[in-house]
């Protein structure tokens, strides 16, 4: 059941993933066909999460099983999947933070490249290519293999279907919450990064 049901969460995490980085991002596409062109970058984790739970919703609904076990079981599997995903902006020099003096700093051509090209309003602080950043990447990674382990010790103790989901709500919408404002290439609304403003709503939401 978990195998078939995936079946519809999957193809509905991707589509949805790159559907919210187009509605935020449509001044980067000159055609109506460029919105189809994903292997050029630009899908967005959140868009991921919510095209999965409607995926799985319907796969649920047509196999006639409960979706807040599915959920539960879905809560650790994403952590780890956010966990390492997150080494992809490493590789390709994306997702990283303002300047910062710390020893973890990180740096490369790519991203001295991409700050200078960009303007303070665009990034929401003033930036020195020539400085590190903080490798917010890194920071998210570390955050979900923390909360994984905290996820598998409260598992044992799970109480009541769902539980799961929103302990993984809640927890990863704190941590997007304090990472995301260290970011410099956040997808935006008007002054609001909107993954920091939907990990503060998600958190909120899990604590109720």
């Amino acid at each position: 059941n978990v195998t078939d049901i995936l079946l519809y969460g999957l193809p509905s995490a991707i589509v949805c993933a790159r559907l919210y980085y187009v509605l935020f991002k449509l001044d980067e596409f000159e055609t109506f066909w460029d919105i189809f062109k994903i292997w050029n970058g630009g899908i967005a984790f959140y868009g991921g999460i919510i095209g999965g739970m409607l995926g799985l919703a319907m796969g649920c609904k047509l196999r006639d099983q409960k979706i807040l076990p599915f959920l539960d079981l879905a809560g650790g599997a994403v952590l780890i999947g956010q966990g390492i995903g997150r080494w992809g902006n490493f590789v390709n020099s994306e997702a990283f933070g303002c300047n910062t003096n710390l020893p973890w700093g990180m740096t490369s051509p790519k991203i001295a490249a991409y700050i200078a090209r960009h303007s303070e309003e665009t990034m929401g602080a003033v930036m020195d290519p020539n400085l590190p950043v903080h490798p917010t990447f890194f920071y998210e990674s570390l955050w979900c293999a923390i909360v994984l382990l905290v996820f598998c010790y409260v598992m044992k103790k799970r109480k009541f279907d769902g539980q799961m989901f929103l302990f993984y709500l809640g927890w990863n919408g704190f941590g997007r919450m304090l990472i995301e404002g260290l970011r410099t290439d956040s997808l935006m609304i008007g002054p609001f990064r909107i993954s920091q403003l939907l990990g503060a709503l998600m958190f909120v939401f899990a604590v109720c």
